[in-house]
């Protein structure tokens, strides 16, 4: 695992898909748009939440890249979508430009030894 700390050199501009499948008709949205794309939003969420593992194939993984080449075109500089790994405790963000940002120290490289999330230090590049 390769753990390493940022700073955001300027503001960014992200599109939140958090909340996608939560989206509701009363919060101001067109309610036709809404009735019309609501299962097709619960299933760019679901897509978004998935978790990848060793066995997943490169069709897998179609969802998400056709999204992120999508919102990427919406000249933002990224996205934020729940973390597979604990969608309730935290997110993921995907920068689209790395210029956005400034690495503090090194990468840690890390190698997990056991399940339990016990890990020792492998590398500092």
């Amino acid at each position: 695992v390769a753990v390493g700390t940022f700073k955001l050199r300027s503001p960014i501009q992200v599109v939140d898909l958090d909340k996608l499948a939560e989206l509701s008709p009363f919060a101001g949205v067109d309610k036709m748009s809404y009735l019309i794309n609501r299962s097709i939003l619960i299933d760019i969420d679901k897509a978004m939440r998935r978790k990848t593992g060793r066995n997943r194939s490169e069709v897998d993984y179609v969802p998400t890249e056709y999204i992120s080449d999508l919102i990427k075109t919406m000249g933002v500089d990224g996205m934020v979508y729940a973390s597979s790994v604990s969608p309730t405790d935290a997110v993921d963000l995907v920068l689209f430009d790395t210029k956005k940002v400034e690495l503090l120290g090194d990468i840690k490289l890390y190698e997990i030894e056991q399940m339990n999330f016990t890990f020792k230090k492998v590398a500092n590049d």
